[in-house]
């Protein structure tokens, strides 16, 4: 144990071999092998080893703890989660245990029960950092950025000098729209660990959604400067970067991708950044393989369960029919939220900004309250679905979802008379956001299938969202559902709903924005003309177009792929959609 804490662990090997030969039933020492193994970077053999172990002691909580710990690191997820969850059962009052499950079930996804073994954790040791941290993060992923603030600021009271706990402040900060606040806290990190790559990231991320580009990139390149192959940062700063600008910046990141010593994980991203070169300078075929091969790692990774799409679709129809409407009303009566939905890369974040030129608008951005809010109306009845959901419901619960939605997205603007929640995913909550908030306004972003999913393809996503997006077939049938249900919205909720076709705000930019701002009683300004030019963080994947007047570059790019594109409109064609209606 004193030369593993001493780092000097190739003795500490040694010893620990020597015990265990002498003492082959003993639990301990196939343990600390395990670790010392794991410490010496060969996850492998501490893997066997505390296999090995667990075979002479089975109910050892801490030993499953770290074999999850363990496996999760190599990707076995699946593996993680069942010993993590023995351990959890074997000793549930391990704070320790219940953090491994809570950043195991975070990374795949999973994200409310990451939530409640976080605070578990917390519960029984209120200090630990690494569950306020992860927590916090947590909570701003579902629109709860107060509390995630809270959760930063005791971080720091235990810490003052936790460079992450100030990083993780600006994060909050940056989420309530706490511009100035938020800066300085991401400052105050970077001042407190500089050579710290990731802190670095957050403030230069934050920089780029207030439009301060030039910051960014500074940020960006003093990351390159001291590790020129991080991969977030080339991928980073490729969104603020043209190849044109830095050639020598896209060469560098062309030969990582070639190397065949790269993991899989680590040059994913930058297939995706040299793809969307590719298509810049024309080279279709080229920028398809590449996203093509980009996708494949990521979904070999992130794979996910295909029946989940046809699942969500036929679950939200069954749950709001037309006898659900009739039986159904009452709600609470805000009308602050303004909903934009649809796919992502439709238009969502050019029709948030535009109506954002508005005075008494305010983006919250992608804030996953009303998840949030249905997945917690849906424990206190006993659901496990929608239908469930509505079917147990009355206007008493109804009337409280919305409250309880209306009561965390005021929390972005104390003083805005609307708020907008632009999560595109929000698509399959139509009926419940009516029925719940029935004075809320709804719109609907729509853009040419091909051109949405190509777009949807081309773009890496933040790890464990659109997971759908990596495999050309889900890609289709996701499209295809989230079209069918969006049809079973306007068939039994006609006019509440208002779609914004995308390749016609493009045409018409003035006629569409006047129709918008009608929809959501709105008096018309000429600012929302000027879109672009309005000061507010965007931290999405149109950071940069929404920063630029309306331009028509993107309009029907997948039929400017050609025969490059083919796999993409032969699923599409497959799945029953039309690749190029609008």
């Amino acid at each position: 144990m004193q030369l593993l804490q001493s780092g000097r662990l190739t003795e500490a090997e040694a010893q620990i071999q020597q015990v265990a030969r002498m003492h082959p039933n003993r639990f301990e020492p196939h343990h600390l092998g395990a670790v010392i193994a794991y410490q010496s970077g060969r996850p492998e053999t501490a893997i066997d080893r505390l296999r090995g172990a667990l075979k002479i002691n089975p109910s050892h909580a801490q030993g499953l703890s770290d074999l999850g710990m363990m496996l999760q690191a190599a990707g076995r997820r699946d593996e993680a989660e069942t010993a993590l969850m023995r351990a959890v059962e074997l000793a549930p009052d391990m704070a320790a245990a219940h953090l491994n499950l809570g950043n195991l079930l975070s990374e795949t996804g999973k994200q409310l029960r990451a939530e409640k073994h976080f605070r578990e954790a917390l519960r029984l040791n209120p200090r630990l950092g690494a569950a306020l941290f992860n927590l916090s993060r947590i909570l701003l992923s579902s629109g709860k950025a107060a509390e995630a603030f809270e959760l930063a600021r005791r971080l720091i009271d235990l810490a003052p000098k936790n460079a992450l706990g100030h990083s993780r402040l600006g994060a909050a900060l940056d989420r309530l729209g706490r511009l100035d606040e938020a800066v300085a806290a991401h400052q105050t990190a970077v001042a407190l660990k500089p050579g710290d790559s990731a802190i670095r990231l957050d403030y230069a991320s934050s920089l780029a959604g207030y439009g301060r580009m030039q910051e960014a990139i500074a940020e960006l390149r003093t990351v390159l400067a001291n590790d020129p192959d991080n991969v977030a940062a080339l991928n980073q700063i490729a969104g603020l970067v043209n190849e044109d600008e830095d050639p020598a910046l896209y060469q560098h990141m062309d030969d990582l991708w070639n190397r065949a010593d790269l993991p899989e994980a680590t040059k994913a991203p930058l297939g995706f950044v040299l793809g969307r070169a590719a298509e810049k300078r024309k080279d279709y075929d080229d920028a398809f393989t590449r996203f093509v091969s980009a996708n494949k790692m990521m979904y070999t990774r992130l794979r996910r369960d295909p029946a989940s799409t046809g699942a969500i679709e036929t679950d939200a129809r069954n749950a709001f029919g037309v006898e659900t409407f009739a039986r159904l009303s009452g709600g609470h009566e805000d009308q602050t939220p303004i909903f934009i939905v649809g796919m992502p890369r439709s238009g969502t974040t050019l029709t948030e900004q535009i109506l954002c030129a508005h005075e008494g608008v305010f983006g919250a951005g992608e804030p996953g309250i009303m998840r949030s809010v249905a997945d917690a109306a849906a424990i206190r009845v006993g659901a496990s679905s929608l239908t469930e959901l509505m079917q147990r419901v009355d206007a008493g619960e109804l009337k409280r979802i919305g409250q309880d939605y209306a009561g965390l997205l005021r929390q972005y603007s104390p003083a805005a008379a609307r708020i907008i929640d632009k999560v595109p995913a929000n698509y399959r909550y139509v009926g419940l956001i009516h029925l719940s908030l029935p004075k809320a306004k709804i719109v609907h972003c729509r853009r040419a299938a091909a051109d949405t999913c190509l777009s949807i393809f081309k773009t890496r996503f933040s790890a464990g969202s659109q997971l759908f997006s990596y495999d050309l077939d889900e890609l289709a049938a996701t499209y295809a559902a989230y079209q069918r249900l969006m049809a079973h919205w306007d068939n039994v909720m006609p006019g509440v709903v208002h779609t914004v076709q995308y390749e016609q705000m493009v045409a018409d930019q003035e006629g569409q924005s006047k129709a918008l701002y009608a929809h959501c009683g709105l008096d018309w300004t000429d600012e929302a003309m000027r879109f672009f030019k309005t000061e507010r963080p965007v931290h999405t994947a149109s950071i940069n177009q929404v920063r630029q007047p309306i331009y028509d570059s993107s309009k029907g790019i997948a039929g400017r792929y050609g025969e490059a594109a083919r796999p993409l409109i032969e699923a599409l064609e497959r799945a029953g959609v039309d690749p190029f209606a609008v």
